[in-house]
This record gives C-alpha cells, structure tokens and sequence, in this order.
C-alpha cells in the first residue's frame, strides 16, 4: 500500500489550530487509510466528524477490517498550515505558511515536512517499515536535507527515482 501525505502545521499555536492540524493530519495523511487497517479504528481526531457518513453498526465491521499491510509506502510533496474553522465538515481550512521555494506546481518546499511525515508515522506502530520514492522536484539542497531527516526518523528503506533520459513524464517504464 502506498500513500500520499502531506505535513500539517497549525496555523498559529491555538488549541483549535492544533486541533484542526490533527484533523487535517488525519484526513490527508496515512491515518485515514492505515488506521483502521492497523488499529481497528478511524483517526480519533475524525471519527467523531466521520460518524455521521458512515453506516450505522459501523464499529462492528472494524475487526474485519484489521488486516495490517505487508508494506506501506510513503510519498511526500509538500506540507501546508490550517486553521480551525466552522465553515466544513471537516472542521479546517489551509491558511498561507511562512515563505518557502517554490515548485513548478508552486508547492512549498519544505523538506522539515519530510521528517514531519515520516517520524510521525514510525513514532507509533502503524508504520513499521517505511520507504520513500524521489518522485517531487526537489532540489539538490532540499533532497539532502531530506535525507538526513529520514536517517534520523530510522528510514529502512530509500529509494531515488529517476526517469530514464528521453523518457517523457508519466510514461511506463
């Protein structure tokens, strides 16, 4: 299994910014997809806001569901600022961050986000292994930056990616 991911910050040091944080976490990130798979359960910062959309007796389905991966992989892009608001189901809104380089899809690059990612999901058991493809434009700076974050957040796994000269963008390898 593979999954994108994208690090959240809170927009200011509110508890409802870290709160939103966490739900954006949850919904964008491994928690919605691993959770239930490893833990048996939604994100706690979701599931009261999921409640409503999934079936009645839901919970009963849960064990059923528990069939932790054999692999998960990792894909990070670019990470974003929230805050609370009341505006959505989901309870937050991206908010502009502190100024970063830009890529060509004008994402932030913020190479912190990597380690962001990953610390967070080896911290707990929902990743044990984790594996990370170069499939981002980053530059030479923020790809070593990066690489030193994943030795410290105990990456076991990396991978470089690149796209064989003359190949064109999303062609099969």
């Amino acid at each position: 299994m593979a999954v994108h991911n994208a690090a959240v910050w809170p927009g200011t040091g509110s508890g409802p910014d870290i709160a939103a944080a966490e739900r954006a976490e949850g919904w964008h990130n491994f928690p919605m997809f691993l959770d239930p798979l490893v833990h048996g359960r939604y994100p706690p910062a979701l599931e009261p806001r999921l409640r409503p959309f999934l079936p009645v007796g839901y919970e009963n389905d849960m064990p059923a569901l528990q069939v932790p991966p054999d692999f998960v992989g990792i894909n990070y892009y670019h990470g974003y600022y929230v805050r609370d608001t009341s505006d959505n189901w989901l309870g937050f809104v991206e908010v502009d961050g502190p100024e970063a380089p830009r890529t060509k899809m004008n994402w932030a690059v913020r190479p912190e986000g990597l380690h962001r990612v990953l610390t967070r999901c080896t911290s707990g058991t929902t990743c044990r292994r984790s594996s990370l493809r170069r499939t981002a434009p980053l530059t030479k700076t923020a790809w070593s930056v990066a690489l030193s974050m994943m030795r410290t957040a105990r990456l076991t796994q990396v991978a470089y990616c690149r796209r064989p000269s003359g190949q064109a963008r999303g062609s099969a390898r």
